[in-house]
């Protein structure tokens, strides 16, 4: 009887590393595929980008603007990131907040996962401001062991950013502006929040 219990738990140990094997393979590759797009962001290789992503994507920006094709990746980064912008520089960090959930099989088999982020800008005003972001992504395989990026959701916490910070202390430095400070956001607290609802 106990031999019999210590097989069954021999062969239930080895099914799950077996399991684990085969999704650590994965994992990794997810994993260079997230470390080859913030490479490709902190370096200024926009042009490298499309590489990690689906033909198909749909890729929201911080910022709110969306992305339906690789090639719109580089130009929406050079419009606003370079050393003639009003970013000078722009880093980025994301994390995962747990291994990717992954669902479906064969050609349908998909990821879903979720972490935090980091935005370090370098303005050319002078200013350096940090943000905090969470994200969401689906992932596809590539066909090739790989996995691509199909959809990409970033955004930034409204209520605690370094960019409300600023308004704050500019209303509290220069009380005139106050007003018109409490006004704008005002104005985009109950757009938000009306659109919360909504949704």
């Amino acid at each position: 009887m106990l031999r019999t219990a210590y097989l069954l738990m021999l062969m239930l140990l080895l099914s799950l590393a077996a399991s684990a094997e085969e999704n650590h393979e994965d994992h990794e590759a997810l994993r260079a595929t997230l470390a080859g797009a913030t490479a490709a962001v902190n370096e200024q290789r926009f042009q490298d980008l499309p590489q990690y992503f689906h033909p198909d994507l749909r890729v929201t920006t911080i910022n709110q603007e969306l992305i339906t094709k690789p090639e719109g990746l580089e130009p929406y980064f050079r419009s606003w990131v370079g050393p003639d912008k009003y970013v000078k520089t722009m880093k980025m960090s994301m994390e995962a907040d747990d291994l990717t959930e992954f669902r479906g099989t064969g050609d349908s088999r998909f990821g879903v996962c979720h972490g935090t982020g980091v935005e370090e800008y370098d303005l050319a005003d002078g200013r350096y401001l940090t943000v905090k972001t969470r994200w969401t992504a689906t992932v596809v395989p590539s066909g090739d062991g790989g996995w691509k990026i199909l959809t990409l959701h970033l955004g930034a916490n409204f209520y605690d950013n370094q960019i409300v910070e600023q308004f704050q202390s500019a209303a509290k430095t220069y009380p005139p502006i106050a007003g018109v400070v409490g006004i704008v956001v005002g104005l985009l607290l109950g757009l938000f929040l009306g659109r919360k609802k909504k949704a």
